[in-house]
């Protein structure tokens, strides 16, 4: 199984920084525990540039976030964390989705 991430998003989780990820998914795709292959291309095995291992999963309103929380996402602060949201998942018409909440470390 694979979990995508944007290429600005590599040197921070190789450097355990970014621990968190966000997603706006309608059922959640991964499972506490399992190991998943973290990539910048879906189909493109050379893009995988680490291995995940799942360590909690949870839900929240994307506005909710806090400021420890936006800098366990790889950013500086809240406000930085809620504009790279958006310009990723670019759906202006809801600015605040309900979001799973992936807490990971980098194994292997």
């Amino acid at each position: 199984m694979v979990m995508l991430f944007k290429p600005k998003h590599v040197d921070l989780i190789q450097r355990r920084i970014k621990v968190q990820t966000r997603r706006v998914w309608k059922h959640c795709r991964v499972k506490v525990g399992n190991v998943y292959q973290a990539r910048t291309k879906l189909f493109d095995k050379g893009s995988t540039f680490a291995r995940l291992k799942v360590l909690a999963i949870g839900r929240e309103m994307l506005l909710d976030v806090s400021e420890s929380d936006a800098r366990e996402e790889g950013y500086e602060d809240r406000a930085a964390f809620l504009q790279a949201f958006h310009e990723i998942n670019g759906d202006e018409s809801n600015p605040n989705p309900l979001v799973w909440v992936i807490k990971f470390e980098v194994v292997g």
